[in-house]
């Protein structure tokens, strides 16, 4: 990620925005290094991240980007690392 990148995304322990939640605005390998086991939600307030499966980035990617019309992700674009 751009050293002058500017995104902002909440991620949450439990679906429907519920439970710890952990304010992401740089580069992340391992959400487990933050004290969190899963993510069950995400809420993107802007810009775009890119979230992985498994520590370390492989898996699916997840490209994850703001909807200002509802906050909800409508759509999944996702490809195999």
């Amino acid at each position: 990620m751009p050293a002058n990148y500017c995104g902002n995304v909440t991620a949450f322990e439990q679906e429907h925005f519920q439970w710890r939640c952990q304010e992401l605005t740089s580069e992340c390998c391992n959400i487990q290094e933050r004290g969190f086991d899963n993510i069950r939600s995400i809420r993107v307030e802007s810009g775009a991240f890119v979230c992985c499966e498994y520590p370390g980035y492989p898996g699916q990617q997840y490209i994850m980007e703001c909807d200002k019309h509802n906050g909800d992700y409508q759509h999944w674009k996702t490809s195999r690392c």
